[in-house]
């Protein structure tokens, strides 16, 4: 099976049925969270990366980092030659 094929088979869900795979997806990805960023998971690593670094004074404010950005709208992404 295809990723196409799945999202073709998702359109012809009824709403009721696209929310409820919505739903189930949701739970999944919430779970999957619990599970990276629990003690001894994958995320913690950096999560106490983070801290180190805001701790050392190596961090900025999202308003710091906003103020950085160009204010003209955004280049399109370049694509690597397989696409993404």
């Amino acid at each position: 099976m295809t990723l196409q094929t799945i999202k073709e088979a998702i359109e012809h869900l009824t709403q009721e049925d696209q929310l409820a795979l919505e739903s189930w997806l949701a739970e999944r990805w919430d779970a999957q969270i619990e599970r990276d960023f629990s003690p001894r998971g994958a995320g913690m690593a950096l999560l106490e990366e983070a801290d180190a670094e805001i701790s050392a004074g190596n961090a900025r404010t999202l308003d710091e980092v906003l103020e950085g950005l160009p204010q003209t709208p955004a280049e399109p992404l370049e694509r690597n030659k397989d696409g993404r």
